[in-house]
């Protein structure tokens, strides 16, 4: 047998052990790794914000204008903030506002094929959470709102989601649709 023909010979046993129980996949190298992104654990703190407890992920660093009820949390891994609105409603500014909020919401899709999941919190407030994972540089949103007295509202944006393969973000965006959910619970 001469050397070349050992040398292929080993290569097919190599590649045989490897692909897995005789399964025809051969492992091919990739030219370029992508590294992996960090998603912070679910471990959450309350902040106050014009009197109504907010849940926020402890890896995430806030601003807070509570006079105003905006709060800013800002995600380090991956780099995505998210903007938090409470308003107090009265009577007669509720349904205009509601409905000014779920009109923002929708000009934030651009369009694009978007989840709407709605459900009614402990506490009885009406929530939705819009999710458009596909070419939106702002891939999750919120509106909870009791309909007469509190409206909180939100919508997170990642970094370079809008140009992003949608399986690309989809951790990033369960990791907010996740965060944003136990925050309308605890509302």
């Amino acid at each position: 047998m001469t050397l070349r023909a050992i040398t292929a010979t080993a290569v097919v046993a190599l590649l045989s052990a490897c692909g897995g129980k005789g399964s025809g996949v051969v492992a091919v190298p990739r030219r370029t790794s992508y590294y992996r992104i960090e998603i912070p654990a679910p471990v959450y703190d309350t902040i106050m914000v014009s009197g109504t407890p907010i849940a926020v992920n402890q890896a995430a660093m806030v601003e807070m204008d509570s006079l105003r009820g905006w709060l800013t949390v800002n995600y380090a891994t991956p780099l995505t903030t998210m903007f938090i609105t409470v308003t107090r409603l009265t009577e007669e500014t509720a349904s205009e506002s509601i409905d000014n909020r779920v009109e923002r919401l929708s000009m934030n899709t651009g369009g694009a094929y978007t989840e709407i999941e709605e459900f009614e919190t402990p506490r009885h407030l009406v929530a939705k959470v819009l999710t458009t994972a596909q070419g939106s540089p702002s891939p999750v949103q919120f509106l909870a709102t009791d309909g007469c007295s509190l409206m909180v509202s939100g919508t997170a944006v990642v970094d370079g989601a809008a140009t992003s393969p949608s399986d690309s973000i989809a951790p990033v965006v369960e990791m907010l649709k996740r965060d944003v959910v136990k925050l309308i619970n605890d509302l």
